[in-house]
């Protein structure tokens, strides 16, 4: 990559030829044309240096973030196409969720890895994680003395989303730099038409066009 010094020594301005019918600048105008230009370069040497290779480029970091949460249940080799797809669940375990050894109360739930294998045209089984891979995320955000009632599991921007359909948070489950993986409390859906005080029963997600879509399920005669 050029170095600063050559690239500002490419933009240097050319020598000024003057035209008979030219009128001079003045030299205020001359200063902000040379502020212009320098910030500009400034601008395009960054942008440049934060492409998509970068690992410090917004998309690098969010695909390096979900290769490492992928990498937990990778077994090399287990992809469709080959009669293996890998899978990942997340647990709702409604009153049971309640998790007083999380530290402090609160609610939890459970990621689990495994294989789906088929093994003929109609007949199909699991491998799953072994147990100490299964990763257990822990909120003390509830509702009603519930929480952490996980429903789905969605990849949305590089970014993996789980929905509790007591209190209506989204979680995004990142991992953070020391290896841990948390679930970290990112959107509040409340219910009905968005002013309502209980949280949204999100039952599923889906992306479609670019979009991110949670819905719950609905109930014939109720408003």
């Amino acid at each position: 990559m050029s170095s600063w010094r050559e690239l500002e020594s490419g933009l240097a301005p050319p020598t000024p030829h003057h035209h008979p019918h030219a009128s001079p600048l003045s030299s205020p105008t001359q200063s902000r044309l040379c502020l212009l230009t320098s910030t500009l370069a400034l601008f395009l040497i960054t942008y440049l240096s934060l492409s998509p290779e970068s690992p410090s480029h917004p998309i690098s970091r969010k695909l390096e973030e979900r290769e490492r949460l992928s990498a937990l249940w990778a077994d090399g080799g287990a992809t469709g196409g080959s009669g293996r797809w890998r899978i990942v669940l997340v647990t709702d375990l409604d009153e049971a969720s309640a998790d007083p050894a999380g530290g402090g109360g609160g609610w939890g739930a459970y990621l689990v890895g495994g294989t789906l294998v088929q093994l003929s045209d109609e007949e199909y089984t699991v491998q799953w994680e072994a147990q100490d891979r299964i990763v257990h995320l822990h909120s003390r955000i509830g509702m009603g003395g519930r929480g952490m009632e996980l429903s789905w599991l969605q990849f949305f921007n590089g970014v993996l989303y789980s929905g509790d359909d007591r209190s209506g948070v989204v979680y995004a489950i990142r991992q953070l730099a020391d290896g841990t993986i948390r679930a970290i409390a990112s959107y509040v859906l409340p219910d009905g038409d968005g002013t309502q005080e209980k949280g949204f029963k999100s039952e599923w997600a889906a992306v479609k066009d670019g979009q991110l879509y949670i819905g719950s399920f609905g109930k014939e005669g109720a408003n």
